[in-house]
């Protein structure tokens, strides 16, 4: 199996350090043992053995606007396993007003899942995926909701082809996309499976 020990070590340590030290919370969990649950304000879920939790992002989403840009905020839950950029599990409540945040629009409640997808394919192009390839949109449901299902694949600054397994839904209480990101070579069907056992176990608290 391809690993990655550098960039783990590196962040095992950085926990490790910070932990000890008990001035600051933990910027990562590693999930080293079963049974890990996170937990927000808005839903909860099973985190995979194995891997990490960047809980610096737990209430953060940076959009690009103008000079400086905007931090949002937002309920996420965000895992690797062997590095951003290598395998990546993102869960994250916007509100409704912020759901597509790139092109500034707010999710409406009479908004059907085909909308919503069609609008969050237009949102990543404007975050400048334009090379960006629809491989699947189909319907879905997430935790007892209607939703969508997309599929989606690009090719990042380097050149490297990637795939984008994205799951979504709105809800009075906002509007949530369940991704998993990976290069589509060997990274994204080794780990997907990882991420279907997260979305299975995503429950809403509201």
């Amino acid at each position: 199996m391809m690993q990655r020990p550098g960039i783990r070590s590196t962040a095992v340590a950085a926990l490790l350090a910070l932990t000890l030290a008990g001035c600051v919370a933990p910027p990562w969990q590693l999930t080293d043992k079963g049974g890990y649950t996170a937990e927000n304000a808005a839903f909860k879920v099973s985190l995979p053995t194995g891997w990490m939790w960047a809980k610096y992002l737990n209430a953060g989403y940076y959009v690009p606007r103008a000079e400086r840009g905007q931090w949002l905020a937002v309920d996420r839950v965000t895992l690797t396993r062997d590095g951003f950029g290598l395998e990546d599990i993102d869960l994250v409540r916007f509100d409704l007003k912020d759901a597509f945040p790139h092109l500034q629009k707010p999710f409406a409640g009479n908004m059907l899942p085909s909308e919503a997808a069609d609008l969050l394919i237009a949102d990543l192009k404007k975050a400048g995926l334009e090379s960006l390839t629809v491989l699947g949109n189909e319907p879905a449901t997430i935790a007892g909701k209607p939703g969508f299902k997309l599929h989606v694949a690009y090719k990042n600054g380097r050149g490297l082809s990637t795939e984008r397994l994205m799951y979504g839904f709105g809800h009075k209480s906002g509007f949530y996309v369940l991704s998993y990101e990976a290069p589509g070579l060997y990274y994204f069907p080794t780990y997907k499976n990882a991420f279907l056992g997260v979305l299975n176990s995503f429950r809403l608290k509201g």
